[in-house]
């Protein structure tokens, strides 16, 4: 997030580290943060129920990768609280360069957890590795 973006509200910001450590390697995070019924699309991929999406982060998530919050707002279609955008890149680290995902999901909370996790996003190659302190 750049200084001009409006902050993430805490309840939202606290589920989104959850996100952030699952994609980095904590797969249990994931469980902190998550509805038991969780919906979670991601492009062609959906996973039900927070066992699912657990088992997906065991399986994928990682020291490689580094996950960032580019900015979150409400969803024009929800209410303020309930349904949001949410702007994230995934920086994936091979060896000694990086590929990255950049993306939008749409984020619906229930009972201060996500219930529903479908995004969207483009992969490309990037050979930064800022991400990772430029090591």
């Amino acid at each position: 997030m750049t200084s001009s973006d409006p902050p993430i509200p805490p309840p939202l910001a606290g589920l989104l580290a959850g996100v952030g450590r699952a994609f980095e390697g904590d797969a249990d995070a994931i469980e902190d943060v998550v509805t038991d019924d969780v919906a979670w699309v991601d492009d062609d991929e959906r996973l039900d129920g927070v066992d699912e999406v657990v088992g997906h982060f065991l399986a994928h998530g990682g020291w490689r990768e580094v996950f960032e919050v580019q900015a979150a707002r409400p969803a024009d279609d929800g209410p303020d609280r309930d349904h949001w955008e949410v702007d994230w890149t995934l920086w994936l680290r091979a060896d000694s360069t990086s590929y990255r995902r950049d993306g939008t999901s749409r984020v619906v909370l229930a009972g201060g957890r996500i219930a529903s996790w479908t995004s969207t996003a483009t992969e490309r190659e990037d050979g930064s590795l800022d991400a990772w302190g430029g090591d």
